[in-house]
């Protein structure tokens, strides 16, 4: 039986969740997910969900916007001036 796509991205963020927490959102890689994924992943089928690197970096700010806050501003993602994310 094929996992539906809605549950397949969310054991993926929370994958990248757990990586970010590990090793810092800059850390975060496609190659690094599919290694913390408890299914079975590809890159390439990764990719499908979260096409580049910022995609998975605004997963997990997405998922907890305080706790990656300072982070995401260092990347780049959010400006941190006036931002409620």
């Amino acid at each position: 039986m094929r996992m539906q796509a809605e549950t397949r991205r969310a054991m993926i963020v929370s994958a990248i969740v757990r990586m970010a927490v590990d090793k810092g959102l800059a850390g975060v890689t496609h190659g690094g997910v599919v290694k913390y994924c408890v299914i079975r992943t590809s890159k390439s089928s990764l990719r499908k969900y979260f096409p580049t690197q910022k995609d998975l970096w605004e997963a997990a700010h997405d998922y907890d916007p305080v706790g990656f806050k300072e982070q995401a501003i260092e990347l780049g993602l959010i400006s941190g001036v006036g931002d409620a994310k």
